[in-house]
């Protein structure tokens, strides 16, 4: 039948590949979250750093990295959020608001995929480096991460539990685009018509969508939050 057609062009080798891949980005994710976490809390209530070679680094290299790391988080947020915020746009001219094209679902798919793996492959590494350096120029610069001024570590703080906002809440909301034919699990993919048949928009659920924009808009608050901290310095004269 015409539906049997459609399932053979979507559940393709690489989608299986996918589901592989996106099963162990999440064992990769859970264990960098939780090795971070061990050296952020060890090296919190120690006198001295762990691991102490990390002091002989001088403190402008740790400067320029944590700069770097800060750099990458930011700029792969506030630039895919950009990109994501013209997905209907996109929708709209390759034709899926009026026909639910498999060749031109899949396009965009694989749109989403290649976004969501640039934004992870710069916010991972930004965060870590800028959480590391950050506590590794606290000890340097005073003695200690908690005798630290208090928007050092607030700072740090919160991009811990940004950290861990966008690990666990951005990331279900990209699952919700995606959908179950990339992780294996979970709900259908952007382009599932809804319980009335189809959206107001055509072919692709606009309440994912919008539930995609205002994780991508907390996420953005959580930088200017940030960034306020740093630069007004709450606390000091």
């Amino acid at each position: 039948s015409s539906s049997d057609s459609i399932d053979n062009l979507t559940k393709t080798p690489g989608i299986n590949d996918d589901n592989k891949n996106a099963k162990k980005s999440k064992r990769i994710l859970l264990f960098w979250v939780h090795l971070l976490s061990i050296f952020i809390a060890t090296n919190y209530f120690r006198s001295t750093l762990f691991p102490s070679f990390l002091h002989s680094i001088p403190l402008k290299i740790w400067s320029l990295i944590h700069a770097l790391g800060a750099m990458a988080f930011s700029g792969g947020i506030i630039t895919t959020t950009l990109l994501e915020w013209n997905l209907p746009r996109l929708i709209a001219k390759s034709g899926l608001a009026n026909s639910n094209t498999p060749n031109n679902k899949n396009s965009v798919m694989e749109l989403l995929r290649w976004l969501f793996r640039i934004e992870s492959s710069l916010v991972l590494p930004g965060v870590t480096l800028t959480l590391f350096s950050g506590v590794v120029q606290s000890h340097q610069m005073y003695g200690t991460f908690r005798h630290a001024p208090r928007h050092v570590k607030s700072a740090l703080h919160l991009m811990l539990v940004f950290a861990v906002w966008w690990v666990i809440m951005d990331r279900s909301s990209q699952k919700s685009l995606l959908g179950n034919e990339y992780y294996g699990d979970g709900d259908d993919d952007l382009f599932a018509s809804s319980s009335s048949g189809v959206t107001s928009g055509g072919y692709y659920d606009e309440k994912k969508i919008v539930a995609r924009r205002l994780a991508n808009i907390v996420s953005c608050l959580f930088l200017v939050i940030l960034y306020g901290i740093m630069v007004l310095k709450p606390g000091m004269a």
